[in-house]
């Protein structure tokens, strides 16, 4: 499992103390790795790709590069919880249209925390 420098800056700028250390707490619990920072320029025309095809808003580039970089690393599944914009399966269809638009046929889940979980990982 990996995360990204993004969610770490998102992270960072929470103001909530206590959220932002149940935050920290999770990455550290579950020994996420940072996501490789190489190939940048791929994940970021990726990014526009799906800007520029009406996939996501131009406002909402954090989330273009989320999934951009899942997309370029070959990740199963990206974990979220923001069903407007990334966990929905209208949107999951756009971004595999623009991903084999560019060349990427590797499957790519987007999923909630909760879909993922098993019964080992309740605490």
């Amino acid at each position: 499992m990996y995360v990204s420098g993004i969610v770490l800056d998102e992270i960072s700028q929470t103001e909530d103390k206590e959220k932002k250390s149940r935050l920290l707490h999770v990455i550290e619990k579950h020994h996420l790795a940072l996501v490789p920072l190489e190939r940048m320029e791929e994940i970021e025309g990726l990014a526009n790709a799906y800007i520029q095809n009406g996939v996501m808003p131009r406002s909402n580039l954090n989330d273009a590069l989320h999934v951009a970089t899942s997309t370029v690393h070959e990740m199963d599944v990206l974990i979220s919880w923001n069903f407007r914009h990334l966990v929905n399966i209208g949107k999951e269809r756009r971004i595999a249209v623009v991903n084999q638009m560019n060349g990427y046929y590797y499957p790519l889940r987007l999923a909630t925390p909760l879909e993922v979980m098993n019964d080992e990982n309740i605490s």
